[in-house]
């Protein structure tokens, strides 16, 4: 059965035709531009800082949270996305698409154990590393396995006071991790710890470069740290890619610093073998949530230790992203 009859299988995921292109090297990450013959989606934008709406609920819960936004057209909170401040900064569980002026209760789990309180909203400021995505996706987004997650990135770059991710990764940048303009949006984070590692500003300030500059048409990109291709990360729109590229790649590269083997490359044949066997994956669940007028169908697929899950609007063939994990790999399982 070719690549096209499969395709007018509606069980079929939908990503279109994968052309994966020349990688781009930074120490032990390694990035592979990806274009798509699917359909693009339309009228919908990327998560902002400056018109995203976060807050908690009148009684404060650990896993929910108020979300709304200034956009005229539906917003898409990506899984990971980090949440700051509040009484404590949160992840947001699963891809969700907000409709425009509805506040919407959003799943979120807690990235930063050690504080219980504060303000009542959130900034919003970068992604959580694959590795605690990859938590994320366990049975009931299990909220014990994403704190391991996050005190094993403890191991590499250092402990903090509140066991705040966010202050782990923007510390071991310098810096805000969706930038320019989010140093405003966050709060001041704490003094680093004494000896933590941090990541080399000069790689850092390399693959930021690459982040924003993305090809003609491209849509995705695989990621591959010390030698294995571990993640595919596909969007609706170029204009949605190139939003978030740069925050995806700082999130990455804090996942391959942490890596044992900092050395070795991605080869491009296993970048481009990730993507064949994302063509080929069957949806084995699907689900739509609704609250107001906005409905997120989502999209789970597996083979072996890959996971694909993609969002879109019921009723629509076209994906606004998806994003395949290698659930297996010893990042994703925090050894």
């Amino acid at each position: 059965m070719t690549l096209r009859m499969h395709m007018r299988d509606p069980y079929f995921a939908p990503l279109g035709e994968l052309h994966v292109g020349a990688g781009a090297h930074f120490g032990p990450l390694s990035v592979f531009p990806v274009w798509t013959s699917a359909a693009g989606a339309r009228k919908f934008v990327t998560a902002t800082v400056s018109d995203v709406f976060v807050a908690e609920l009148p009684e404060p819960s650990v896993s929910e949270v108020f979300v709304s936004h200034k956009q005229a057209v539906d917003m898409l909170l990506p899984e990971g996305m980090l949440l700051v401040g509040g009484w404590q900064t949160r992840a947001v569980v699963r891809d969700v698409i907000v409709a425009p002026g509805e506040p919407m209760v959003v799943a979120v789990r807690c990235v930063e154990r050690g504080r219980w309180g504060g303000g009542q909203y959130h900034g919003v400021d970068g992604i959580a590393p694959m590795s605690v995505r990859a938590a994320l996706r366990k049975p009931d987004a299990d909220q014990g396995i994403v704190w391991d997650r996050v005190t094993r990135l403890e191991g590499t770059f250092g402990p903090r006071a509140t066991s705040s991710l966010h202050d782990l990764m923007a510390e071991s940048i310098g810096g805000p991790l969706r930038e320019p303009s989010a140093a405003a949006q966050r709060p001041v984070v704490a003094q680093a710890a004494p000896g933590i590692d941090a990541i080399d500003t000069f790689l850092l300030d390399e693959v930021r470069d690459y982040a924003r500059h993305p090809l003609p048409g491209q849509r995705g990109v695989v990621i591959g740290i010390a030698g294995e291709a571990l993640c595919l990360e596909l969007y609706g729109s170029v204009a949605a890619l190139k939003a978030e590229l740069p925050t995806l790649l700082t999130a990455s590269l804090i996942d391959a610093w942490s890596a044992s083997n900092r050395l070795t490359r991605t080869p491009g044949w296993g970048a481009r073998q990730l993507a064949a066997r994302c063509q080929e994956m069957r949806w084995l669940n699907r689900e739509s949530t609704a609250e107001g007028s906005a409905t997120t169908e989502h999209c789970v697929a597996w083979e072996g230790p890959l996971e694909l899950r993609a969002t879109r609007r019921p009723g629509s063939p076209s994906v606004l992203h998806a994003s395949l994990l290698n659930t297996q790999h010893e990042l994703a399982l925090a050894l």
